[in-house]
Parts: structure tokens; sequence; C-alpha cells
């Protein structure tokens, strides 16, 4: 690739959605993708095996698959995680096994394969680094503890804060 930064990856091709208006995506060469949320957070998923770009923009966040250890914070998303195959890429949660909407991800729990990580408000910060959590999914609660987010990052976690709630449309929360 030549360049640096988003440029090595080549133009960017918008993946078209039908009704979520809270992020936008975008496809690169070699499977990468930009996702651009209504927050202004912008993640960059780097496909299994490649090399995360050089010179990325400061704002931009990356999420390298395969991922696993995974602290999950937003219940809504559990049922998301589930339908999509992914419960485990997921070991910490914020969820307690009698909280949880999905029933793999309630026995998750109780056998310890999903370790119980604190509230958002309330992480358990040893755990999430011990575990190696790379990626922390959380919902729009995070605004109202920013320092969390910034402890979190500190820690090398990068924050993926899911806004589907704010979609209107029900479609585009699916989306």
């Amino acid at each position: 690739m030549v360049g640096s930064g988003l440029d090595a990856l080549g133009g960017a091709t918008p993946v078209p959605l039908e009704h979520a208006t809270q992020f936008t995506l975008d496809e690169y060469e070699g499977g990468f993708r930009l996702a651009s949320l209504a927050s202004g957070d912008r993640l960059l998923v780097v496909p299994e095996g490649a090399d995360v770009p050089a010179d990325l923009p400061a704002d931009v966040a990356v999420i390298q698959q395969p991922l696993a250890n995974v602290y999950l914070v937003s219940t809504g998303t559990i049922c998301l995680v589930d339908a999509i195959g992914a419960l485990d890429a997921v070991s910490v949660s914020s969820v307690r096994a009698e909280d949880s909407p999905v029933e793999a991800f309630t026995e998750r729990l109780e056998d310890g394969t999903v370790t119980y990580g604190g509230l958002y408000r309330t992480p358990d910060y040893e755990l999430i680094a011990a575990r190696g959590c790379p990626l922390a999914i959380e919902n729009t609660n995070i605004d109202h503890v920013p320092e969390v987010r910034a402890k979190l990052e500190e820690l090398g976690v990068t924050v993926l804060m899911e806004q589907s709630s704010r979609e209107e449309d029900m479609l585009g929360r699916l989306e």
C-alpha cells in the first residue's frame, strides 16, 4: 500500500444503509471498514491478518479482528451479539446473569466463561486490564461518566458507544 493512514487503504466505498441514521460505514480494499458514528467517534475495523495502517488520524480508534475478551456493557446489544454468533468473543460484562436477555449469555455468566465486571459507571478496571480487553461495547450511558471512558482508553481499550437507542426507526436499531 502506498501512502499512510486511511489514504493507504485506497478509496472508500460507502456501504448503503436503509434505515440507520446514527452511523455511516465505508469499505476499503482488503476488507477494512470505517464506521463513523453520529457521536463523532470513528472506528476502523481491521481484518484478521492485516496490519493496522501507519499514521492513522488520532481520532480513529482501531478494532482488530478477530475479537476476543470483549467487555460488553450494553444489555441491549447482547441479543445482537448473539444473533451474529459472537458471544464467544465476550469475556467481561456489566450484566448479571439474572438480567441477561439471552439464555446462552446467562449460561456463560453462570459457568464463569463471562465474568461480571461491575456497572458501566464503576467497572472493574483491574479485571478488564487482566483480561486484555481490546474493546468495550458501551451504551449511551457512558456519556454520563466521561472519566470511565477516559480510564478505559488509558488502559488501551477501544470504546464503542453503541447508539441504536438513538435510532428513530426500529429497523435502524437493528441495522
